[in-house]
């Protein structure tokens, strides 16, 4: 597991004193903290495998306690999932918590609270860790033809490991679900079968490469692409250049016209599926609720609620028709991530967060940022009209404001010159046409 660990609550002195005996125990130990009441969007939105201790106190009276009660149940119902110690005033709501998922967390009263108490806590947390560690592939089934090595991450579907594959001879994630009568891991087995057939249709420039699908037992799984340097959101977590950032994110737009051109909507773009190779190239992952453009455009009354809420356009929070403006949202949303490292709309949960997008208007990105305003006014724009038609649009744009930050050639867009156009033909003037191939990449790899 990783070094990391989670403390939600509103009682600084508690929190501290958490911290204390944490770091005591393990003092390597990273510490994020939360308040009680965004903890839910908090763990909606974090990689749970990068924990291993989730510290929450919950006061069981209000309706955000419940919404964070749900997501700690499903983070327990994960195969690889961090420790979670429940804190509450209330015995008998904790008490009453045991009978559920949450029977699988350390629950504690504050009266129960010490040092000899959480200092027993922990040392058990930490051997029954060791054990799990010495478990040949932590507890992973055998599927012929690859060695588990470790688990990467687990989702609510699925849990992915890094795994050797004998007929590849080399790495890969191996993605594993469970398989059952019932309808939830039905819809599982399906949607990793859709994700690995998108993949082949859509090759490994810009997407992960997918190598291998089948069933054996109770487990479906599929074998793609290992990505050694991580997720996009892992690589710029630490202070960078801005050109470092922006040199990536052209490179996500460029994935994106790619996999539309070939007739595919992504739907769930945020930092944590855009994986880094060994050679510092981006390519998108997860492609479990992606869809055909042909379909998107015409399928109502369907929403994609596994998609993150944070990057997700409004037309999909409301289950409309879906096009590429979609998407483009999508990439707005985490261009303002990965720049501020905040996100662009605020709420502790779904419904807030719908109700922020509802004729909203492009998030002010300040006089210090004010450079990068043109790209969030036509991505973030709640009106699909107002935003970038197309990715290479978007790409237009970015290579005419940020041209010195990706190598490209510093031109107007081909959107902009197409309006001025339409000017000049009003009065008589005509610029020469480009082409898409007018457009000359120096690359650069220093940047990536």
């Amino acid at each position: 597991m990783k070094r990391c660990a989670l403390i939600v609550t509103d009682d600084l002195k508690l929190r501290e004193w958490l911290a204390y005996h944490v770091t005591m125990r393990w003092p390597k130990m990273m510490l994020e903290y939360s308040s009680e009441a965004s903890a839910a969007m908090y763990l909606d939105r974090a990689e749970i495998p990068r924990y291993q201790l989730i510290v929450v106190q919950v006061g069981f009276r209000k309706a955000m306690d419940f919404t964070t009660c749900i997501f700690l149940m499903r983070i327990l119902k994960l195969e690889v999932h961090p420790e979670v110690v429940i804190i509450g005033n209330d015995p008998q709501a904790l008490r009453s918590a045991r009978s559920t998922a949450l029977g699988a967390a350390t629950c504690l009263t504050t009266s129960q609270l010490n040092t000899s108490s959480i200092s027993a806590t922990l040392d058990r947390i930490a051997q029954q860790a060791s054990n799990r560690s010495e478990k040949s592939g932590n507890g992973a089934p055998d599927i012929a033809g690859y060695t588990i090595r470790e688990p990467l991450v687990g989702t609510y579907g699925a849990t992915i490991y890094r795994a050797f594959s004998k007929r590849e001879g080399r790495d890969v994630a191996l993605k594993i679900c469970e398989l059952s009568q019932t309808n939830k891991t039905v819809m599982h087995q399906l949607t990793l079968r859709h994700e690995y057939e998108t993949l082949r249709k859509l090759g490994g420039e810009y997407v992960a490469r997918a190598y291998d699908y089948g069933e054996a037992g109770k487990v479906a799984y599929m074998a793609l692409e290992y990505f050694p340097r991580g997720t996009l959101r892992e690589l710029l977590a630490v202070a960078g250049r801005n050109a470092s950032r922006i040199a990536y994110l052209r490179r996500v737009a460029e994935g994106l016209r790619a996999i539309h051109e070939a007739g595919v909507l992504h739907l769930d773009l945020k930092p944590n599926n855009v994986m880094i190779r060994a050679d510092g190239s981006p390519a998108l992952i997860d492609f479990g609720i992606s869809k055909k453009i042909l379909v998107a455009r015409y399928q109502e009354g369907l929403s994609y609620p596994m998609g993150s809420p944070y990057f997700m356009s409004p037309e999909q929070m409301r289950g409309e028709p879906l096009d590429e403006r979609s998407d483009i949202y999508s990439f707005g949303a985490l261009w303002y991530r990965i720049i501020t490292g905040h996100t662009a709309f605020s709420g502790g949960t779904f419904e807030e967060i719908r109700q922020t997008r509802e004729d909203s208007v492009a998030p002010n990105m300040g006089d210090a940022l004010k450079s990068h305003q043109p790209i969030i006014d036509k991505t973030l724009a709640g009106a699909r009209d107002q935003r970038f038609s197309t990715a290479q649009e978007l790409i237009d744009s970015i290579d005419y404001h940020f041209g010195n930050a990706t190598g490209v050639q510093r031109v107007p867009p081909l959107f902009m010159e197409r309006r001025l156009n339409r000017h000049n033909d009003a009065i008589g003037m005509h610029l020469p046409q480009r082409r898409r191939g007018d457009f000359e990449r120096t690359p650069n790899h220093a940047m990536l």
